[in-house]
């Protein structure tokens, strides 16, 4: 996992960024490094998966932070509700253990 400097840094947008110019950013970031632009040439194409992987993470990371203000204790949060703290810790879990994440059953 980046830092939240390096997550917005790869979005190009400012750590004051409201929520709809992030969305902005990540939209224009995604149209513009889209596989599918450019399947003519494998190697662009590697990379562009590569660079839409780094620019989701990115989104992910940062659209929960500036939508969700409390949640910036919390970064790595991607989930939300009351068992999502339980559900990090059963996949970071299984995850250090070197297991496959196994979807939740409740």
């Amino acid at each position: 996992m980046k830092s939240l400097d390096e997550y917005y840094k790869v979005l190009g947008v400012d750590p004051s960024a409201t929520p709809e110019e992030l969305k902005k950013a990540y939209r224009d970031l995604v149209k513009e490094w889209h596989p599918d632009r450019v399947l003519h040439n494998p190697r662009l194409h590697k990379n562009a998966q590569e660079k839409l992987r780094e620019i989701n993470e990115a989104y992910d990371q940062l659209q929960s932070i500036v939508s969700n203000p409390k949640d910036r204790l919390s970064p790595s949060s991607k989930e939300s509700g009351p068992h999502a703290t339980t559900a990090r810790h059963r996949a970071d879990s299984a995850t250090a253990k070197g297991a496959q994440r196994l979807p939740h059953h409740p």
